[in-house]
């Protein structure tokens, strides 16, 4: 997991702009009813992240989790005690400390075409106590950076 962030400035102000672009950190109503179905409670806003090149490479097969923009904990004591956290490395010799996801990475990123740039949201849920993750894609139209745009999309 040797991975070193060359432009850690640009790298952390993606993450800064993004986490402020939408205000709207609401779990859509279909997924939220989805959860439910399938016995589904404790639903979390984990993080809202742009995909960067690793997260969506089928060599990395893993979405980080900087800890730093964790918007609420999700975790029960025992879980953050046993989770391996990772350390990147970046250029100026920092590091940011991150949880990563591998399971499933590569099949969920050919599934919903996931590509560089997308802002995804991620919310945590539990099934009795059993922890399940919900990988929200935003879509272009959301995005205020596009706003010219809207008129085509939307009609």
């Amino acid at each position: 997991m040797d991975y070193v962030v060359k432009d850690e400035k640009k790298h952390d102000q993606r993450l800064e702009e993004t986490m402020k672009i939408f205000e709207d950190r609401e779990l859509p109503v279909i997924l939220r009813n989805r959860i439910r179905a399938i016995g589904g409670s404790d639903v979390t806003f984990v993080i809202q992240k742009p995909l960067f090149k690793t997260d969506v490479s089928s060599g990395h097969n893993r979405l980080s989790i900087p800890l730093n923009h964790i918007q609420q904990s999700f975790l029960t004591p025992e879980e953050s005690e046993s989770l391996r956290k990772w350390n990147m490395k970046k250029a100026s010799g920092n590091s940011t400390s991150m949880y990563v996801l591998v399971t499933n990475r590569k099949s969920v990123t050919e599934r919903n075409s996931m590509k560089e740039d997308e802002t995804v949201q991620l919310w945590s849920f539990r099934i009795k106590s059993k922890l399940g993750f919900a990988l929200v894609k935003r879509r272009l139209q959301d995005d205020p950076r596009n706003r010219s745009l809207r008129g085509i999309l939307d009609s």
